[in-house]
């Protein structure tokens, strides 16, 4: 997010599914860390919803 000088103001960090929760490189990727970014998409109506299933 940008104010109207152009300074960013927010900065949202999200999990990825291919480090660890202590920024290790994981095996395989972990897809359940994608769940914030479905919720998210899921709340403001942005994309598609995934087709993973939601607990």
């Amino acid at each position: 997010m940008f104010n109207g000088r152009d300074e960013q103001m927010l900065t949202i960090m999200l999990p990825t599914p291919f480090l660890t929760n202590t920024q290790r490189l994981t095996e395989e990727p972990v897809w359940e860390h994608l769940e914030a970014w479905d919720r998210i998409r899921g709340i403001s109506g942005a994309g598609t919803r995934s087709t993973r299933s939601h607990r």
